[in-house]
């Protein structure tokens, strides 16, 4: 039982030949998952989906393509649900985590088409239950050291991941940033320690973001080295030979603590040099941060 590096193309595989799928997703645009999500419906497959909603979302687009997807979906003949529609449950959803005839998937952005992200498969059983708890009942078991479901237990994880790491192959990639949360603060020790460790972030959130300008500023004064990229939208940090994955910004960990956040940590050397490439190619691409 391990967790392996996976794909999109090995995932939509995966969905149209099984009988039993689970999904959750921030937003769930129009494109090949949902077609094959549809398609696994129309046949006869026990499809479940659960999307953001609420105040977790933002008005407007997200909204809109969250319910023709859930429209589609439900037309489809598979069932799905809003985070947060029932009284007790979790009201913010930003996981994307598949269970797909019992094995998961986790993928750091939207399910996108893009090449832009990571998806990995995990067969761990204590993973397995923690996946099913947090799509089936908004739930988790307590994390473990690698692998958390709670945005909060996911940033922890990865601030111990930075703890240990030290030198030029520190590297933070993180599609928004900002203060309040574990992440931050490890950065700050390592900065005040000597260790410049990179950090990306993406330019879409930053703009017009002054908090989140602020925090990296401060950081940057302090010697860590930001860029900005128009490329990515993934989360990872890199250390010494091991990588934490998930799909949890740096972002403030306090308003919504418990939101369903996944957050893997892996010493894999096929998912750490995956990681390193894609950080690699977008830092040599980026912009310093002005």
């Amino acid at each position: 039982m391990s967790l392996t590096l996976s794909s999109r193309p090995r995932l939509l595989d995966a969905i149209r030949v099984a009988s039993d799928i689970s999904l959750g997703a921030y937003v769930l645009s129009g494109g090949g998952m949902l077609d094959a999500l549809a398609s696994a419906a129309a046949r006869g497959a026990r499809v479940r989906v659960v999307l953001a909603a609420g105040d977790s979302v933002p008005p407007g687009d997200i909204a809109r393509v969250n319910e023709d997807a859930a429209n589609r979906l439900r037309a489809a003949g598979a069932t799905v649900e809003f985070a947060g529609s029932q009284p007790g449950r979790c009201a913010a959803l930003h996981a994307k985590m598949a269970l797909v005839d019992g094995a998961a998937y986790l993928d750091d952005c939207n399910w996108t088409a893009s090449a832009g992200d990571t998806i990995l498969r995990d067969d761990r059983p204590a993973d397995l239950a923690a996946v099913r708890d947090a799509l089936e009942h908004d739930a988790g078991d307590a994390p473990s050291e690698d692998f958390a479901t709670r945005k909060r237990d996911a940033l922890a994880s990865e601030a111990a991941l930075l703890h240990g790491a030290a030198g030029d192959e520190v590297a933070i990639e993180s599609e928004s940033f900002g203060y309040d949360n574990a992440v931050y603060r490890e950065m700050e020790r390592l900065a005040a320690g000597g260790v410049h460790p990179r950090l990306l972030v993406s330019q879409r959130d930053l703009s017009g973001n002054r908090r989140e300008r602020s925090a990296l500023e401060k950081l940057a004064a302090a010697g860590v080295r930001v860029r900005v990229t128009t490329e990515s939208n993934e989360k990872f940090a890199l250390g010494s030979g091991a990588a934490w994955l998930g799909s949890a910004n740096a972002s403030a960990d306090w308003i919504r603590p418990d939101q369903l956040d996944w957050g893997a940590r892996t010493s894999d050397g096929a998912i750490v040099a995956h990681l390193r490439n894609n950080f690699e190619r977008r830092w040599s691409r980026a912009t310093v941060l002005a």
